[in-house]
């Protein structure tokens, strides 16, 4: 709370921050694509199936905060009891599950898209899915530690573990609770933890930045689904313009295959040619014609991605 001068800068920025958070791009495969029926191709449709379930939650969220902020601004005692103070709590504890929904959603999209190696149904912690990633080497000895030091940082212990154990197992974090007890020797105490409650603002804070540090964290992952698609799975068409400048239709190839033989597919794929070409070549003992450019772009897409070939060396431009 401290970074803000007034209630009206913490208003803005709730609103800012989750009017901002974007739905993420499903990467889908059309048709052709699955059909490949690889371990690769099942392994994206999977993480795309967490990312479409993600895009429910991130929806879910984005409302209960907004909805929660819409009665907290009404408050104006914290230690009041009222149908406002009751709907603000109601909101902000659907905030608080969801984003643990969240977080468990994000774990099981690591271990899918990066194989850990956790069954599906697994009951497993994120912290265990932490160890094992450093275990197995699978992310970089740094990127383990910046993500174990979030885990155990006050921002995501905020929510993890004194809203979401507040609301489970204890009292309701938003209310004034007062409970008595008997110290050892008999004496009548009184536990003054619960007495004044948190502010409403600062509990939706703490809710916003944790709902914003996991959506990023998400999105580093889809980036990593979309980089991986785009190298290993998906079909396209291919022309080659040849170096008297026609173009011609070879066909449609996986990406990956295109890239592992774009040395060979341009020349053994133009069999026709012109009559005294000046720009013929031999190839494996065949004359043939020798493209100079590669076109190619996704099936059923429009975007055009171009693969030069100077000397026999190919380089690819977007």
């Amino acid at each position: 709370m401290e970074r803000f001068k007034s209630d009206r800068q913490v208003i803005e920025y709730i609103k800012y921050e989750i009017e901002n958070i974007n739905y993420l791009t499903e990467h889908r495969l059309y048709r052709e694509e699955q059909l490949q029926l690889s371990r690769n191709v099942f392994k994206i449709r999977n993480s795309v199936e967490w990312i479409i379930r993600i895009n429910k939650i991130l929806k879910y969220i984005k409302y209960s905060v907004l909805n929660s902020l819409k009665f907290a601004v009404q408050v104006e005692n914290p230690m009041d009891e009222n149908k406002i103070k009751d709907m603000y709590t109601y909101y902000l504890e659907d905030s608080v599950y969801r984003l643990m929904v969240l977080w468990d959603m994000y774990k099981q999209l690591v271990n899918e898209f990066y194989e850990v190696g956790f069954n599906k149904d697994e009951n497993y912690t994120i912290f265990r899915l932490k160890n094992k990633l450093k275990k197995k080497h699978i992310w970089e000895e740094n990127k383990v530690e910046e993500f174990e030091y979030y885990l155990n940082s006050k921002k995501h212990k905020f929510v993890r573990e004194y809203l979401r154990n507040k609301f489970t197992h204890s009292v309701d974090p938003t209310a004034s609770n007062i409970f008595h007890n008997y110290s050892k020797n008999g004496l009548l105490t009184f536990d003054m933890n619960d007495i004044i409650p948190k502010h409403p603002y600062e509990n939706l804070l703490g809710i916003v930045d944790d709902f914003i540090e996991v959506v990023n964290r998400i999105k580093d992952i889809n980036d990593d689904i979309e980089e991986f698609l785009s190298q290993e799975i998906m079909i396209v068409n291919v022309k080659v313009i040849l170096k008297c400048n026609k173009e011609r239709e070879i066909g449609q190839f996986n990406i990956k295959d295109l890239m592992n033989n774009k040395d060979k597919i341009g020349v053994v794929s133009c069999e026709e040619r012109c009559a005294n070409c000046k720009y013929m070549i031999t190839y494996e003992g065949k004359e043939t014609c020798n493209p100079k450019t590669i076109k190619y772009y996704r099936i059923f897409e429009d975007k055009l991605h171009i693969l030069n070939i100077a000397d026999g060396l190919m380089t690819a431009n977007d």
